[in-house]
């Protein structure tokens, strides 16, 4: 992977286009990082011609607003984002998108997705289930938790108890045909695009929802899961130095979790000490 250099860009015409390759046009969120994860475990599969160069968007200064990413790379304006300069600069955008366009491109040897038809079915039905739900959810939830102008307590109590049903499927899925590795795949499974999909998200957990541990949360199963994800070589390197990391990697990072999220909470204590007065 190559990576262009932000300081030498004129972000009123946008990053030069690559020779070949895939350009990716992304940011290390939970969303952004979904496609490093896939081409970063595809590489280190051994897929053939396989090549990309990332360019970073700094979604906090609105560089994807910008008239040369919102015509040329994503008309809604969104990363992550693909353009295949080794395939007609064929534009991709939305992260189900992407999945689905490199399992057709690279993925020939089905090393991240099934031969099996009905197994291959099972597999997208799990990354749009991320797409759909997981992925919207977690977001509204770090929103309203940690960004929004006013404490909206309504809205974070609705979309981290929502985010958390969605782990509940999670951890069921997991404890299924005597406990699975992954998510689709027979057996214990096999590392897929489902697994991609997920992964970054549910591993924001102390940031979206507030959840320090999720064993102790409850979802003892959905935390082995994320753990063996971050060990592999292609998805941990991916994921490496990112905002989870780096939140992690500060003193007493687990207190502050905890702190942060009181007040979504305080009001529904208050309420249940009153009614044990009565």
């Amino acid at each position: 992977m190559a990576a262009s250099n932000p300081k030498s860009r004129n972000f009123a015409t946008g990053p030069p286009a690559s020779e070949s390759g895939i350009d990716l046009y992304t940011w290390p969120t939970p969303n952004g990082l979904k496609i490093n994860v896939a081409l970063a475990e595809l590489a280190n599969l051994g897929t053939p011609a396989l090549s990309w160069t990332e360019h970073p968007v700094n979604i906090m200064k609105d560089e994807q607003k910008a008239d040369w990413f919102t015509h040329g790379v994503n008309p809604n304006s969104r990363i992550p984002s693909i353009i295949d300069r080794s395939r007609n600069d064929t534009r991709v955008f939305e992260t189900g998108s992407i999945l689905l366009y490199l399992s057709k491109a690279y993925d020939v040897d089905y090393k991240l997705h099934f031969e099996d038809d009905a197994v291959e079915a099972e597999m997208w039905s799990w990354v749009f289930f991320q797409h759909g739900g997981t992925g919207p959810m977690f977001g509204q939830a770090g929103h309203f938790l940690n960004a929004a102008p006013v404490k909206d307590v309504y809205a974070a109590r609705r979309y981290i108890n929502e985010s958390k049903r969605l782990l509940g499927v999670y951890e069921q899925r997991l404890s299924e045909e005597g406990g699975r590795d992954y998510l689709v795949g027979p057996g214990k499974g096999k590392f897929s695009y489902a697994d991609v999909a997920s992964f970054t998200w549910v591993r924001a957990h102390p940031y979206s929802l507030g959840i320090v541990s999720l064993a102790e949360a409850g979802f003892p199963l959905t935390d082995a899961w994320v753990r063996r994800c971050e060990a592999r070589p292609g998805a941990g390197k991916a994921v490496q130095g990112d905002m989870i990391a780096k939140m992690k990697a500060q003193d007493g990072w687990a207190d502050k979790c905890r702190d942060k999220v009181k007040w979504v909470w305080e009001e529904e204590a208050a309420e249940g000490r009153k009614r044990d007065e009565l």
